[in-house]
């Protein structure tokens, strides 16, 4: 009776043996390798992403400060004109699939005497980074001289947000 006794510990710890081996490939399988590939597929992006951000900082260190002072000049209006900055803003919008919640004008400092600024506060949402991307840069190669002041770009699960001050300059004739 022993014997048999014994036999059965045996097949019943080979058969616990055999069932913890293929739990653990099962879950292997199902729970690790997914994670894995979900892994590799984030480093990948993370490093195209990198790539381009490389890309795009060497070709503005190149283009950096190449232009010529009558250029810098014919980029300030003779007019403030807020309306054609809020006209180019919704436009780029368009254009970058961006949509503007909130434009407003800020407190202005005191001009110059020769330049005057004109600040100003933007919202932005847009669906993903590359279209808030392609906006920023249009707003940045515009054919109005403009400086942004400050960026802050936050994401949610369905929408990048940004906001974003800006000072568009103006010649002030007297």
């Amino acid at each position: 009776m022993s014997r048999s006794w014994s036999k059965k510990h045996f097949l019943i710890a080979i058969g616990i043996l055999i069932l913890s081996i293929l739990l653990y490939f099962g879950l292997y399988i199902s729970i690790v390798k997914p994670l894995q590939t979900k892994e590799n597929l984030l480093i990948q992006k993370v490093s195209t992403h990198e790539a381009i951000y490389e890309r795009i900082s060497k070709e503005k260190e190149s283009t950096q400060g190449q232009r010529e002072p009558f250029e810098i000049i014919e980029m300030i209006p003779n007019e403030k004109s807020p309306d054609l900055v809020i006209e180019r803003l919704y436009q780029l919008g368009n254009q970058a699939n961006v949509r503007i919640s909130y434009i407003g004008a800020l407190e202005q400092s005191e001009p110059s005497d020769t330049i005057g600024k004109a600040p100003y506060s933007l919202e932005l949402e847009s669906e993903n980074l590359y279209d808030m991307n392609i906006f920023l840069n249009t707003l940045l190669e515009s054919k109005r001289l403009m400086t942004v002041d400050s960026l802050d770009i936050s994401q949610s699960e369905e929408s990048i947000f940004a906001s974003v001050t800006f000072t568009t300059f103006y010649q002030i004739n007297e």
